[in-house]
């Protein structure tokens, strides 16, 4: 099962959050120079537009602001700049984009790396000095040949146009907040804002699309729960919007405490990004995942949300460890999550928070078919080698995809 992606996953990139390897797994790190050169394939700038954008403050509402489109070749990377937008040491970045004129389907893949919270979770963070031309120049060899980008074969999304949003923010393309002082050094989490910055040139690039998938792995899965409102309100919700979100399960408060969920939403400024409609998304005791899954499904009743997980997936496992004992440890080296109580937990919402809605999907590795029940993210992978419960991974995204009626959750409730 390995290719350049699941390599890339195995070291800088794919690491949610690893601390007790941290003193020796440098690889998650990036260049030590900020990457701000445009390469030859480079076309254009993003939008100049500042402020506004979609929803502005608090998620939902505000009108969206609508740039250029980006003019791209076909079947080839092109690397796009937007001056507007920030990494963590405040230097723009920009996307990839890669047309085809096979479809008007797109997939907008948020790449994963890491959450920075502390001074140990930053220092494994991917790309804490930038990212730019070059860095992606160095993806299009290796993360970039990845199955999921390929056009042949058993891959689902070979007819897809495809945008690659890189992550150099720490937040789970989520925040909003500059200047928060972690490590003696201040770090800017501009997720939010940067993907409503590239949105006001991709949806008018893509104006009238039959489905758009918003996909995402680790970090850049929970970034794709997050988001998944963000994305809908800009191409508008009588377009077919996909949510796929890979090994980046908000559970309850149950299995992911209160004071870690808080922690988070105080750190990356989450408060401003959060869909302005879920009243309940942000109180005083900073629980925000549960009553943001609750409020998109029952805000979006017909747009299909699937998770896909491995039932004690290890490197979540060491996140979610973070909030134990009250988090006790929120700054130091805690021990990792109980894999029993880690799968539970996917249980639980699966079954309990998104019950009553029979559009969200789950496909769960529990170890049966051979596979290993503790792997990182599966949309490295060649689907047609992943298999649970008698259910191949490339099967059940082609039936997620098409909205067959057969499809259910892997395995069943």
């Amino acid at each position: 099962m390995e290719s350049p992606f699941s390599l890339r996953y195995s070291g800088r990139i794919a690491c949610l959050c690893l601390p007790l390897v941290a003193a020796v797994n440098v690889a998650c790190s990036s260049d030590s120079t900020p990457d701000t050169e445009a390469a030859a394939t480079s076309t254009g700038t993003g939008s100049g537009a500042g402020g506004g954008g979609v929803g502005g403050a608090g998620g939902a509402g505000g009108t969206f602001e609508v740039g250029d489109p980006i003019d791209a070749p076909d079947n080839q990377w092109t690397w796009v700049d937007f001056p507007d937008s920030r990494c963590m040491n405040d230097t723009p970045t920009g996307i990839g984009i890669n047309k085809t004129s096979a479809s008007k389907n797109v997939v907008i893949f948020l790449m994963g790396g890491n959450a920075c919270f502390n001074a140990i979770s930053c220092g494994v963070t991917a790309n804490p000095n930038g990212y730019g031309a070059t860095q992606f120049q160095k993806e299009k060899s290796t993360l970039l040949t990845a199955s999921l980008f390929q056009r042949a074969g058993s891959n689902p999304f070979k007819d897809f146009s495809f945008v690659y949003v890189p992550y150099c923010t720490g937040d789970v393309h989520g925040g909003s907040k500059s200047g928060q002082m972690i490590g003696n050094k201040p770090r800017n989490f501009h997720g939010y804002d940067n993907l409503t910055e590239f949105l006001k040139r991709v949806v008018p690039t893509f104006p009238e699309p039959t489905h758009v998938v918003l996909a995402g792995v680790s970090a850049g899965g929970f970034g794709a729960a997050f988001n998944y409102d963000h994305v809908v309100r800009a191409f508008g919700a009588d377009k077919k919007i996909t949510l796929l979100d890979d090994s980046g399960p908000p559970m309850g408060e149950e299995f992911v405490p209160a004071c870690l969920q808080k922690f988070f939403v105080d750190t990356w400024g989450l408060d401003k990004t959060l869909p302005g409609g879920c009243t309940d998304c942000v109180g005083p005791t900073g629980v925000f995942m549960e009553p943001m899954v609750k409020y998109t499904a029952a805000t979006y009743p017909n747009q299909n949300q699937a998770l896909v997980s491995s039932t004690q997936d290890a490197t979540i496992r060491q996140f979610w460890g973070y909030g134990n004992n009250d988090c006790a440890n929120i700054q130091g080296l805690p021990p990792a999550y109980d894999g029993a109580k880690y799968e539970a937990g996917l249980v639980d919402l699966r079954d309990r928070i998104s019950k009553g809605d029979a559009n969200f999907f789950a496909y769960f590795v529990d170890g049966t078919d051979g596979m290993d029940n503790t792997e990182h993210v599966f949309l490295d992978d060649d689907p047609a080698k992943v298999s649970s419960n008698g259910v191949l991974f490339s099967d059940w995204l082609t039936k997620l995809l098409n909205d067959d009626p057969g499809l259910v959750s892997v395995p069943a409730p």
